[in-house]
């Protein structure tokens, strides 16, 4: 097939080189794509597991608000008044207690803290505005903290706040329960979610029950509507708010497939309230791959090229002389006289030189 030493050189090697470089290039893209895969498993455990710190520590930081409020002898004298006073009384009790409360939402970072009297019944939400006239005792806190004297943390989930950790304290005047003091921190908002998203590089979203309440992702990112008030997945339900366990695992979201990771928000008697999401875009990690690949397919090509350019110049050389030789042979074969042969070299083709000279 091959009729020159030349091509009967080089396209043996040249097939080598092209089976060793592919040979490479797809070795180095499984390894990396496994490195990915692991990666990406590590980078999901140690983001759940930072975020699930978190949370805690917010948590630890709202009792530790809930206990210096009740604590607050101020805060204890307003109760003691509100008790012991009447409709007229209490209008203004409530005026002087939300101006002096409401620079602690600042102060301790919280979204609201409510003040309940001795029966229960709220005094105040401090918000960003008053409100009052309900009952404290539909929050489980708020029960502890009245009839057991008790510094409990929860989440919890009402039509003003979706999503929130909430901590409650009893005000104790004189060895005696006169009241509670509760500190919230909402989690239903985009300030939190996209700080959130900001710290751990990744998508993030809160769910009150199986239902979106804050999200950085997007249902349409051209015209900015977020992925609020939409339903998660039958199977992350099933795993999460009915088992109470955590859901890890590859995940379509808007079109978009994420390795995503879920856990439970408990509520009281540790039943899920809500979840809380973090998940990173599995379409990044293949791009990176791609580009990668690429990279490793385009440094694979360009050594091969080069290595054969040199070859078949290495080999172009080395036959010329051999073909030049070769005609030589063939002239003083056939009678011819005399001619300078080239001059004879250490290789092959020297000594072959140097057998026709003698």
């Amino acid at each position: 097939m091959f009729t020159s030493i030349r091509t009967k050189i080089a396209v043996p090697v040249l097939v080598i080189l092209v089976l060793l470089v592919a040979g490479n290039i797809l070795f180095a893209t499984r390894s990396f794509r496994n490195f990915s895969a692991e990666r990406s498993q590590e980078r999901i455990q140690g983001a759940s597991q930072a975020a699930y710190a978190h949370l805690i520590q917010m948590g630890n930081y709202s009792r530790m608000t809930a206990r210096a409020l009740a604590g607050d002898e101020q805060v204890a004298n307003f109760i003691t008044a509100w008790n012991n006073g009447n409709d007229e009384e209490r209008h203004y009790v409530r005026q002087e207690l939300y101006a002096y409360l409401r620079e602690s939402l600042d102060t301790f970072q919280i979204n609201s803290s409510v003040i309940s009297d001795i029966n229960g019944n709220v005094i105040l939400r401090v918000h960003d505005f008053p409100l009052y006239g309900d009952s404290g005792m539909i929050s489980p806190v708020i029960y502890a903290a009245h009839y057991h004297g008790e510094v409990t943390t929860t989440y919890s989930s009402t039509d003003m706040m979706p999503m929130a950790i909430s901590s409650a304290a009893p005000v104790t005047q004189n060895g005696e329960i006169i009241g509670s003091v509760a500190a919230l921190r909402e989690l239903a908002t985009l300030d939190f979610v996209d700080t959130f998203s900001q710290v751990f590089n990744a998508e993030v979203t809160v769910f009150r029950g199986y239902t979106s309440v804050a999200s950085t992702l997007y249902r349409d990112r051209e015209l900015g509507i977020r992925a609020v008030n939409t339903h998660a997945q039958q199977q992350v339900r099933d795993m999460v708010l009915e088992q109470g366990l955590p859901f890890d695992d590859e995940i379509e979201l808007f079109g978009a497939l994420y390795h995503g990771f879920y856990f439970p928000l408990t509520g009281w008697d540790d039943y899920p309230v809500g979840m809380f999401f973090i998940g990173f875009s599995k379409e990044e990690a293949a791009a990176a791959t791609d580009d990668f690949v690429f990279n490793l397919i385009l440094i694979g090509s360009t050594t091969l090229l080069a290595a054969a350019i040199v070859m078949i110049v290495g080999v172009s050389l080395s036959s010329r002389r051999v073909t030049h030789l070769a005609k030589i042979v063939n002239y003083i074969a056939n009678g011819g006289e005399f001619v300078e042969l080239p001059k004879a070299t250490t290789d092959e083709v020297g000594v072959l030189t140097r057998s026709i000279s003698t």
